[in-house]
């Protein structure tokens, strides 16, 4: 260390130091800054890493729920053909059963020869719901005979 102070003077010394010191101080800083450019590419790639994950975790349960809804779709629709198919059977069932009721009583009401109020009334609604169902002009040619009957008994003379 005495070779140095005889070599340099004091005020070189001194200038080696500070300048040894701002070099010091630059590798720290140019480690600092490739660091930072290191995190900001690697927070950048993990980053968008991250949101590719979050996309693709939103898109499959998008797609569970789209598969779901699908899946109920297609069990309500073949309920919904189940139910029409139950609700034409039903619909032929009563119109046959109007029929039948209608020829019953159309035979009843022409061997009495007449016909009352309620009945007739209930006749006339029926018919409707007969015709609404698309029931044929069969029962219809029955009804105009039971319309034809009188609404009181035939006194006998």
């Amino acid at each position: 260390m005495l070779e140095l102070l005889k070599a340099y003077s004091v005020e070189q010394i001194l200038i080696f130091c500070v300048m040894l010191l701002f070099a010091v101080k630059s590798a720290v800083d140019f480690v600092e800054w490739g660091r930072e450019k290191y995190n900001k590419k690697f927070n950048k790639d993990h980053s968008a890493l991250e949101k590719e994950e979050d996309t693709e975790e939103k898109y499959n349960e998008l797609k569970d729920q789209l598969d779901a809804l699908m899946s109920f779709s297609q069990r309500m629709e073949n309920r919904m053909e189940s139910i029409d198919s139950q609700l034409i059977q039903l619909t032929q069932s009563d119109m046959h059963d109007i029929k039948s009721w209608m020829v019953e009583k159309h035979h009843q009401l022409i061997e009495a020869g007449w016909v009352d109020d309620f009945t007739m009334d209930t006749i006339e609604k029926r018919f409707d719901d007969y015709k609404k169902e698309n029931g044929n002009s069969y029962v219809e040619g029955l009804v105009n005979e039971i319309r034809a009957l009188p609404h009181h008994p035939q006194k006998d003379m």
